[in-house]
């Protein structure tokens, strides 16, 4: 049976897990599947969100996972289950998926917590994500 390398995000640090998975494996000819979860095939350039035309900072991962043979699946890690060596993923339709792993990357990445200062949410920006970035552009 394949080997199964399970990449949770596609930020920086699961963009290049995969790739470096992906070349390690072709280098030593090992049968190896790779696969990364994420919300979208995209690298967004996340150091760089105060810049203006904040859309334009986002690169397409899937071209780069179709030459190097990752798989890529759209949705979000729900729950991970470490004594099945599985994890359990939502899809964009909604459908509950489980994917088996024999290496884990967690690679997902994080969000700002506005709800721990009172008023944020309501009278704050932030650049934490690329869509919270273009409100403060459009403002």
């Amino acid at each position: 049976m394949r080997k199964q390398i399970l990449i949770v995000g596609a930020g920086f640090a699961g963009m290049w897990a995969a790739l470096s998975a992906a070349r390690l494996a072709d280098k030593h000819q090992q049968a190896i599947d790779i696969t990364v979860i994420a919300p979208q095939p995209e690298l967004r350039v996340r150091p760089r969100f105060y810049e203006s035309a904040v859309h334009t900072l986002v690169a397409p991962l899937q071209p780069l996972f179709d030459v190097t043979g990752v798989n890529f699946q759209q949705g979000h890690v729900e729950q991970i289950l470490p004594d099945s060596k599985e994890v359990s993923w939502k899809d964009a339709n909604g459908d509950i998926h489980l994917r088996r792993y024999d290496r884990l990357v967690l690679a997902s990445g994080s969000h700002v917590n506005r709800d721990a200062v009172t008023g944020a949410a309501e009278h704050a920006f932030d650049l934490d994500q690329l869509e919270s970035a273009a409100v403060l552009e459009q403002h």
